[in-house]
Formats: structure tokens, sequence, C-alpha cells
């Protein structure tokens, strides 16, 4: 439940944030959780340096109850989009999603992916810090601090270069820009100097929350009015990747080391770029180019079944949405006549007064 909470925020932003500003506000959530999963790290060390290990679940215990508090007093209510659905056929809409919608499918296989490289990394890096470098707990958790400064550059990139350029386009750049470097560098100089894991959780979580963010663009305008269910999609396989990533990172860190485990994620991230590239960006089937490789903003179109509603006169596209123009009307002038009965009714009023 810690886990699924957060998550249900990214739907509400979606869907009640201005579309110039949908990138932006949606990185600032991706941003918090990623801040908070560091910050459980940093305390967790901490407490443990220092007392006892069971009391980490306490402090969960209490921030989940003070969660609770808060999402009752301060959340406010939001109409529900379809009033009439069921429970059992939202479940089937979200078994059936991913099979109808392409662009959903091939967002979720690249969450897949890059989960399963940042959990790879975060849960076996203990193993790296504690044995062959003999950093203590407390050491350890401070390590955390380093994934915390693409937090707040989150909102930056999102800002100047996601809300800019085609999904795909902001995919490309962070892989190549940010987590392939970070992948490299991380896994082979990790063997021998702090400097390989210190690169890796900088620009690893900092291209990993910017594909994120590139992901849940993607899927924005997949059925706007079921949100909740391409949420829903799209978590199942984040989650499975979290734990594909841990597993076997971990079984591959116990077998071969840090390079080992490593591989596995350069491997992850290889299968990422290739999801990503067998269908261009403005192609609505599941394999393709059509459409052309034109990563402008301005006409990007929508990828899922179901194309974006056309504009209307009066509308014109704004970092990727549509807003609405506002059309300066004539200001209204009295005419002599009204002018001259509205004179009249002054009088009569200050007569009557």
């Amino acid at each position: 439940m810690l886990t699924v909470t957060p998550q249900l925020m990214f739907p509400i932003a979606v869907q009640y944030a201005p579309p110039r500003h949908r990138a932006t506000m949606t990185s600032i959530v991706m941003s918090g959780i990623v801040f908070g999963i560091l910050i459980a790290r940093l305390l967790s060390g901490i407490i443990t340096q220092y007392s006892s290990w069971r009391n980490v679940y306490w402090l969960s215990f209490g921030l989940q109850a003070l969660i609770l508090v808060l999402l009752f007093v301060m959340m406010p209510d939001y109409p529900v989009l379809q009033p009439d659905g069921s429970y059992t056929h939202t479940l089937l809409t979200i078994v059936k999603m991913p099979l109808r919608h392409p662009v959903l499918t091939q967002s979720s296989l690249i969450a897949f992916m890059t989960m399963g490289m940042f959990t790879s990394f975060w849960t076996t890096l203990t193993f790296q810090l504690v044995g062959p470098f003999h950093l203590s707990t407390l050491a350890v958790a401070l390590f955390a601090l380093i994934g915390i400064a693409p937090v707040f550059l989150n909102p930056v990139v999102s800002r100047f270069v996601t809300s800019r350029i085609h999904p795909t386009g902001t995919l490309l750049l962070a892989n190549f820009v940010a987590i392939i470097p970070a992948v490299v560098v991380g896994t082979f100089v990790g063997t021998f100097s702090l400097a390989g894991p210190v690169v890796w959780a900088f620009l690893g979580d900092l291209g990993m929350t910017t594909v994120v963010v590139a992901n849940r663009m993607a899927i924005a305008s997949v059925d706007p009015k079921a949100q909740n269910a391409v949420n829903s999609v799209y978590m199942v396989f984040t989650f499975c990747g979290q734990l594909f990533g841990t597993a076997v990172g971990n079984r591959l860190y116990a077998e071969g080391g840090w390079v080992h485990s490593g591989a596995l994620s350069i491997g992850l991230v290889g299968i990422s770029l290739v999801i990503t590239v067998v269908r261009g960006p403005h192609e609505n089937r599941w394999l393709g180019w059509r459409g052309g490789w034109d990563l402008s903003n301005k006409k990007m179109k929508a990828t899922q079944e179901g194309e974006r509603p056309q504009e209307r006169p009066g509308q014109e596209d704004v970092d990727g949405g549509v807003e609405e123009k506002r059309i300066p009307q004539p200001e209204k002038k009295d005419t002599p006549g009204q002018m001259k009965t509205d004179g009249v009714k002054k009088d009569d009023e200050n007569g009557k007064s």
C-alpha cells in the first residue's frame, strides 16, 4: 500500500493538469515518489545504525497513518468519469487494454525494463558498498543523498525537454545521455572505485525519472475516461519490473558479483531501446514507422486506437496539448438612444429618492 498509494496520483495529475503544464506537474509527482524512496533508504540506515531495525517498521506504520489522515482531510473529491461502470467491467477493461492500445503496451514494457534496472542497482548496491568498499550502515544510508539531486532536476528537464518534444524523443535522449553512460560506467568502474556507483546513482536516477514522465505523456491520451484503468496496466508492468530486477539482480550478484548484476542492467536498457525504436512516434499500429520520425511536439499525433479530437476553431496547440484560444470580443457601445434612456432612468430614480 505504501507503494501503490502515491502511484494513484498520476491519473489525477494527468487529468486535471493544464496541457501545457502536464509534463512538469507529472514530473513533480514523480520526483516526490522517488524522493520518498530515497529518504526511506536514508532514514532506515540511520535508524538501524543507532537503534533496532524493528523501529523502521514502527516509523513506517506512523507515516502510513499520517498519510491516511492527510488524504481524508485535504484530498478533494473529484467527479467519477464513468459512474455507470461496474467493478467487474473495470477489471475486464484492464485486461483488454494492453491488447487494444499499442502505445500503452510499448510504454509499459519500457517501464518494466527501466524499473528492473533501477531496483537491481539499488538492491545490489548495498552489498557492493558493504562488501568490497567496507562502508558502514550509516555510510550506505548517506549514499542515498546522491540519488536525491536528480529529483530536483527532473522538473527542469520536463519543462525544457519533455514538454517540447515527442515522448519518443525524450526516451531516446534519456537513454543515450543518462542511462547508458550511467549503467556502463557504474558496472565496470564500480568494481574498483566509488565513482562508478556515484555516476550511476546520479545519472541513472535522472534518466529513470525522465523515462517515467515521458511514458506518462505517451499514455495520457489513451482512453481519457478510464485513466485509472490505464494507470493500473502501466503499474502492473512497473511492479513486475521492480520484482524482476530485485530477484534476478540479487541472484546474479550472489553468483558473479557486481559485473554480473550490472550486465543485467545493460541488457534491460538495450531491450528498452529496441522497444522504443521498433515503433515510430506517429505509428498507430504495433510495429513500423508510418508517419515518419518527426519528433516535434506540435506535430505529435495520437498513437493509440482513436486519435486525439480534432481542434475546433479557436483552439491552438500548446506544448503538446490543445488549449482554448481566447477570441477577443468587440466591446458593446451604447447607441445615442440607449444613452438617453439611461439618463432618463437615472433622473427618475433621483426624483423618487
